[in-house]
């Protein structure tokens, strides 16, 4: 079995990330019009979520297991460069170049929490603190720099979508008061940030520039892009 998480299309061809199943492991693989890439040999579990292209260079980003623990990992033009030291579970869910700069969303567990992590051209920071388990899911540049979403534990045994700008954050709800709701992909249009997600019982969401609008009840909100002719 197959699946592509990412499509990206640059000079009319189409890119997508995602994994293929051979012998019970995934192998994270690149499709790159009609060809197919495997980033990795197979030998440990991995999976490619997010792809970039920039002229002709083209960023995949993902994890890959050393046996014990998932190794977030960056694959430019198909060659690898670690993230993470793989001594606790990491991964890499999305990638963003802007200006040369290479941004990249995901999480490494310290401790007993999974912290929402931004690498930019391989140097980490931390979104959360650590206190309460999250991951950070999708980044993009704006005008006003960098955004990423993601979620982070709410302490009641939910999760609630964020949105961490340039060190300040904020939790994306569909409800004053609501609690339960996760941010899995954003989008940024001049001033205007588009996030894409679930909350609650309103099923699939998405806000503009903070304010929720529900899209359909029961469903899940994955991924959001914005086109302003």
């Amino acid at each position: 079995s197959s699946g592509a998480l990412s499509v990206y299309v640059s000079n009319g061809v189409v890119y997508a990330a995602g994994y293929k199943t051979n012998d019970l492991k995934n192998i994270a693989m690149l499709w790159e019009g009609s060809s197919a890439v495997p980033l990795t040999n197979g030998d440990n579990d991995a999976q490619a979520y997010s792809v970039f292209v920039v002229l002709d260079d083209v960023y995949v980003a993902g994890y890959e297991s050393n046996g014990t623990n998932k190794v977030a990992k960056i694959w430019k033009n198909r060659i690898a460069t670690l993230l993470s030291s793989g001594d606790s579970d990491a991964e890499a869910y999305s990638v963003y170049v802007h200006n040369g700069d290479v941004y990249v969303a995901g999480y490494e567990t310290i401790g007993a929490n999974r912290v929402a992590k931004l690498w930019k051209n391989g140097t980490p920071s931390e979104l959360t603190d650590g206190n309460k388990d999250a991951e950070a899911r999708s980044v993009c540049v704006g005008a006003s720099g960098v955004y990423v979403v993601g979620k982070e534990f709410n302490g009641d045994n939910n999760y609630v979508g964020m949105l961490w700008n340039n060190g300040a954050s904020r939790m994306l709800v569909y409800e004053e008061g609501d609690l339960v709701s996760e941010a899995r992909s954003v989008s940024v249009v001049g001033m205007d940030v588009y996030v894409s997600g679930y909350a609650g019982g309103a099923g699939a969401v998405f806000w503009k520039n903070g304010e929720p609008t529900q899209i359909e009840g029961g469903s899940m909100g994955y991924s959001i892009s914005v086109f302003r002719p």
